[in-house]
Parts: C-alpha cells; sequence; structure tokens
C-alpha cells in the first residue's frame, strides 16, 4: 500500500511525463514547503529539469531551497540570476545558508557570497570558520539579548524593535562585554512590574555549549534540559548565538543515521551518493578488515579440522560463532547507542562489563543447553558431543557479551569513533575467539574423556 507521500509523487510524476504544466504547478501550490523538497529529491532524473523552474516560482523559495539535494540547489542556482542569489541567501536564516554553501563546490560557494549584503556575508563567514561538526556552526547569531541594567519596561521596548531574533520565549542577560550572565522567559517578564531590572528575577544558573563543543553534545544538552533553545558562548563566555529545536532534531537524526551505517560498517551519506563507485569506494574498507578476519577463521578451522577426531563437532561450527555474531553485535549495538545518548559513561565500564557478562552466560547456558539436546537426539555420543557443544557454545556468548560491550568502551576512551570501529572489528574478533573458545573446549574435553 503506497503512502500518501508516494502517491503525490507518482502523481506529480503522471503530470510532468504527459506535459501538464499548470495541473503540476497547481498539484504543489498549497503544500509545506518540506513536502516540495521532498517531491523533488525523489522525482525521477528525467523531470527534474520540469520541476526545477516551478521551485524557482514559488513563493516559499527559501524554505524549500535548504532542503533540497546539493546537486538540485546547484541546478537552480544556475537558472537564477545573481540579483535574484543574492536575495535568496539574504532572506536565508544564517544557519541555513551555511548548510547548503558548505555542500556548494568552492568556486559557486564563492560567486553566492560575493552577491549577497555585506552585512548577511559576515554572518556566513562568523559561522563556516567552525568545523563542520562544531556547534558554532549551527547555531544563528538572530537572538534577544538584553543589558542586565534594563529595567522591564526597556526589555519590552527593545523586544519590540527586534525582527529578526529567531526566538524570543527565552530572553539572555548580557553585561557590559556580552557576557552571558543570566536568562528568563517571556512569562516573567510580563508579570513583573515595569521598573525592575532583569538582574533582579533573572536565572543566574545558565545553561549554554561552547561554539567550539560538538554538535552531538549541544544537541544532548538541548534533549537532557528539555530547552527550546540553547545560547552559544565563547571561551570568554560572550554570547555567540542560539541554537532552536529544529537544529536539535536535525543534529540527533543525522547523527543517529551515521551511528547505524558506521555499524554496518558503511556512512549515512550514501543515501544521496550519485555514483555506485562511491559506494564501493567507502565500504572497500571495513569490508576489507572482515575479508581478512574471514581468512583468519579459514586458517583457525583448518588449523583445528585435523585435531578433531569427531568430525560431527565441526557441524555445529556455524551455529555456535552465527551465535556468538549475535551476542556481540546486540552488546555492541546497546553500548555504542548508550555512549552516543550519554547514558552510559566510560567511567562505567565495569558496571557495563559484569551485566552484559552475566546476561551473556546465562543466554550461553540455556542455547547452550538447546544445542546439546539437539545433539543428543542426532549422536549418539552424547558424553562427548553433547558437552562439548555445550561449553563451546557457553564460552562463545560470554567472550562475544565480553568483547562486545569493552570494545566500544575502549574505542571511545581512546577518542575513536565506538560506530566506526565496532561492527567490523567485533563480528571478526568474535569470530576467531569464538572458534578457538569453542575448539579448545573440544580439546580439553576429548583430553579429559581418553
Amino acid at each position: 500500500m503506497k503512502t500518501q507521500i508516494e502517491s503525490d509523487l507518482a502523481r506529480l510524476e503522471d503530470l510532468l511525463e504527459n506535459e501538464r504544466i499548470d495541473k503540476a504547478q497547481a498539484h504543489l501550490l498549497d503544500r509545506h514547503p518540506s513536502e516540495i523538497a521532498y517531491l523533488a529529491n525523489h522525482v525521477s532524473m528525467g523531470f527534474r529539469h520540469m520541476l526545477m523552474p516551478m521551485i524557482k516560482a514559488s513563493p516559499s523559495l527559501v524554505e524549500i531551497v535548504y532542503r533540497l539535494h546539493p546537486e538540485l540547489v546547484k541546478d537552480l542556482l544556475g537558472m537564477m540570476q545573481a540579483p535574484q542569489v543574492g536575495r535568496l541567501f539574504s532572506e536565508m536564516e544564517s544557519d541555513d545558508a551555511v548548510k547548503i554553501l558548505t555542500n556548494l563546490p568552492e568556486e559557486l560557494a564563492h560567486w553566492v557570497t560575493s552577491h549577497v549584503p555585506a552585512e548577511d556575508s559576515g554572518q556566513f563567514d562568523l559561522l563556516m570558520q567552525y568545523e563542520e561538526d562544531q556547534a558554532g556552526r549551527i547555531m544563528t547569531p538572530y537572538y534577544f539579548a538584553i543589558h542586565e541594567e534594563a529595567t522591564v519596561y526597556e526589555a519590552f521596548g527593545a523586544l519590540r524593535q527586534s525582527t529578526d531574533a529567531e526566538s524570543i520565549y527565552n530572553i539572555y542577560v548580557i553585561d557590559d562585554r556580552r557576557h552571558l550572565v543570566g536568562v528568563l522567559s517571556l512569562r516573567e517578564l510580563l508579570t513583573h512590574p515595569n521598573q525592575v531590572k532583569v538582574k533582579e528575577f533573572m536565572n543566574e544558573q545558565v545553561i549554554s555549549v561552547s561554539d567550539r563543543a560538538d554538535q552531538e553534545d549541544a544537541a544532548l544538552t538541548v534533549e537532557r534540559a528539555g530547552l527550546s533553545a540553547v545560547p552559544v558562548v565563547n571561551e570568554l563566555n560572550q554570547l555567540m548565538g542560539i541554537i532552536t529545536v529544529d537544529d536539535v532534531i536535525h543534529v540527533i537524526r543525522t547523527e543517529t543515521t551515521e551511528d547505524i551505517m558506521k555499524l554496518a560498517g558503511t556512512t549515512g551519506g550514501e543515501y544521496s551518493l550519485p555514483s555506485p563507485m562511491r559506494g564501493f569506494l567507502r565500504r572497500t574498507p571495513w569490508l576489507m578488515v572482515s575479508f581478512f578476519g574471514g581468512m583468519m577463521t579459514i586458517q583457525t578451522n583448518l588449523f583445528f579440522a585435523s585435531k578433531v577426531p569427531h568430525i560431527e563437532l565441526l557441524a555445529f561450527v556455524t551455529i555456535i560463532a552465527g551465535m556468538g555474531g549475535n551476542i556481540a553485535s546486540q552488546s555492541s549495538t546497546i553500548v555504542v547507542r548508550g555512549l552516543a545518548t550519554g547514558k552510559i559513561l566510560t567511567s562505567e565500564l565495569w558496571q557495563v562489563l559484569f551485566r552484559e557478562t552475566v546476561t551473556g552466560m546465562m543466554l550461553g547456558l540455556f542455547f547452550g543447553g538447546l544445542l546439546a539436546m539437539v545433539a543428543s537426539f542426532q549422536f549418539s555420543e552424547f558424553a562427548v558431543i553433547g558437552f562439548s557443544v555445550f561449553t563451546g557454545m557457553l564460552i562463545s556468548m560470554l567472550i562475544a557479551a565480553v568483547v562486545g560491550s569493552m570494545m566500544p568502551m575502549i574505542f571511545e576512551h581512546f577518542h575513536v569513533d565506538p560506530a566506526v570501529a565496532t561492527g567490523p572489528f567485533v563480528s571478526t574478533t568474535i569470530d576467531n575467539l569464538g572458534l578457538l573458545g569453542y575448539f579448545s573446549s573440544i580439546l580439553l574435553i576429548l583430553k579429559f574423556a581418553n
């Protein structure tokens, strides 16, 4: 069953295919800018040249353009005159404009900024001095702040004149040197007499983030504190801008997508990769880790195959390795997301390790017992085969739980993204350690059995 947006996309493509331009324009007319951008991003390549003039003429162009794929933005800018481009970017929020400029070729980005008014261009330069993943890159410099000596009456007067501020629900209080010294809500301003100075009732315990902080840390700060916006300060505690909740949602969604993709050994950017070759190049490095790990597994199997007298025991290698891999993936995913959301700290290594080890042992006992029962029905020598597969499953799951939970914590401790390294390294390590544990337990059991 098609979703509504899929039906809308099919309808749009049908209208464009039949060159019913007026109908297609009417189809887009009353839609929210995010819906128009979504349709443009997903319409078939052959129809894009027909759709872009409609988007260019849209009264919601400012709200549409920063949601478009970079390739579409380049096509759109190529259809516009320099004055139109200047007006478009000057009407855009600075942080949204910088998102677009970051994804444009350097020459084109420079051409765009050269046709933007100096005031707006200066704001773009301010944001682009920050790294792409820093909080300063996504802040808006359009905020409302009032001096600590101002009265309520003066604050209302300043509010009436503040037409550019993106949010006025939180009013930030600064001193002579623009140090952030307090915050108050619009509600608090409304409930105090006109002659009272804001410093007398402001909240001095202001939650803020550094302009050099990671965007994900800034987003987590907003999430934990339940804020609609968070002030951004420099190393001198001077107010530089604010990060609003819409940018926080975007950061959380982007970071979560990246973590999920990295766990699989790829990147979130593959959604929009224009070339299969680029996908090949991005996936190859981590798949090489898995490939060489698999080669090590083959050598482990060959080495022990000649030393195990019961060939039946080799039939259980796949299920033992597979179950161990599943446990490792579960443990590593829990820890990676816990670290990313701040619910797990690296200082809690031993608590996490204990919990996952106990869980792995319980699962190993349960599934090892099940596998031993299966072995007892299929093979006559239950004492040897049943006990061997039981022990092998238990050891494999214990190793998987320990390694799967420890590895992300170790990577985090050494400032390596655990999501990047966990997937391929965990699967490779578990395969080899699990098999070593299984075969070693077999040889030990057989030694005592004889």
